[in-house]
């Protein structure tokens, strides 16, 4: 198990790693997980990284990550801004968000490294990230090994 200091710093050089993934605004908001699923998380902003193309990365936001029915959860925003002018007349004219076959390649291939990763958390204790598995004699749906089965204990800092 890892320390609550190195934990944060993992976490902040994710941030800083990433910056386009995690906008100052969203970085407290959007982040829930325990220790025990960052190295998942890590790689996943590793790997989707290396995919997405280099002009494209500026329309890809990380919304949320968090642990929810037992497994890791990773939302993105991969929508382009759209910018609309309405003029005085009331006309509207704007440029329309990039088509999504020119993103499907890399849409498909982001959406299969997420899936992998959640599907990784289904088997990785939420606290320690030691094997485990999905857990739904708790109070709540957890994945955990069986030193943590006892979900009310939490990580150990």
């Amino acid at each position: 198990m890892i320390t609550r200091e190195e934990y944060q710093r993992r976490r902040d050089a994710l941030f800083a790693r990433y910056p386009h993934m995690f906008p100052k605004a969203a970085r407290v908001a959007g982040w829930d997980i325990e220790p025990g699923w960052l190295d998942i998380v890590e790689r996943l902003c590793a790997d989707i990284d290396a995919i997405v193309p280099e002009n494209e990365k500026e329309h890809l936001l990380v919304v949320q990550i968090k642990e929810k029915f037992g497994t890791l959860r990773f939302y993105l925003d991969v929508a382009p801004p759209r910018i609309d002018i309405i003029s005085p007349s009331g006309v509207v004219s704007g440029s329309m968000p990039l088509s999504q076959k020119r993103h499907r390649a890399w849409l498909e291939q982001v959406d299969a490294l997420v899936r992998a990763a959640e599907q990784e958390s289904s088997k990785r204790c939420l606290f320690c990230g030691a094997p485990g598995k999905l857990r739904t004699d708790q109070p709540w749906i957890v994945t955990a090994c069986d030193e943590h089965a006892d979900t009310t204990a939490g990580p150990d800092w």
